[in-house]
């Protein structure tokens, strides 16, 4: 078991499948299929911070204002039980990934004792995963839908992001 002491854990998340067609992008819900990966997802993230000695109200959760990831950090919240979370209007599908991440850093300095699970949209969750990973925005792969890529860091900046694992829903 790892000890999350002096660093936190970061849960970038893409929205469950989504229906293909709404009267705008914004308002796109999740299909049956989408809230049962958010609900795997979700119960997969839990099961984890728990093998990891990580309480759930050790957690944070952000979404993207669109209902597809409202939805999405809707299975995160009940899943662990927590009353409370954050709407980000930064971390739509078409912001910029480095001021995404940038309010990010200053988010986990309001929230200094939680671990944060981000829900957004392709393609701002592979460019923030790449950010934190290596810095950049080359090698960047796609999720697929309801994937978490974890990653532990000390401060969140381009580069300091070290890869603790991968959680995909197989519903």
């Amino acid at each position: 078991m790892t000890t999350y002491i002096e660093s936190r854990l970061i849960g970038i998340v893409r929205h469950g499948e989504a229906v293909p067609n709404a009267p705008t992008d914004a308002e796109r819900p999740l299909t049956e299929r989408g809230h049962r990966q958010a609900r795997a997802t979700a119960r997969a993230w839990t099961d984890w911070l728990h093998q990891q000695g990580v309480s759930a109200h050790q957690v944070h959760v952000v979404h993207s204002p669109y209902v597809r990831a409202c939805e999405t950090a809707d299975a995160f919240i009940h899943q662990m039980a927590l009353t409370d979370r954050t709407e980000l209007d930064y971390i739509t599908p078409d912001d910029d990934p480095m001021v995404a991440l940038r309010r990010l850093s200053s988010l986990l300095e309001e929230y200094p004792e939680k671990h944060l699970v981000v829900v957004s949209h392709m393609p701002l969750v592979a460019s923030l995963s790449v950010l934190l990973e290596i810095g950049s925005y080359h090698g960047a792969r796609g999720f697929q839908t309801a994937e978490m890529r974890v990653f532990q860091v000390s401060h969140c900046e381009p580069g300091c992001g070290m890869p603790i694992t991968v959680l995909a829903a197989d519903a």
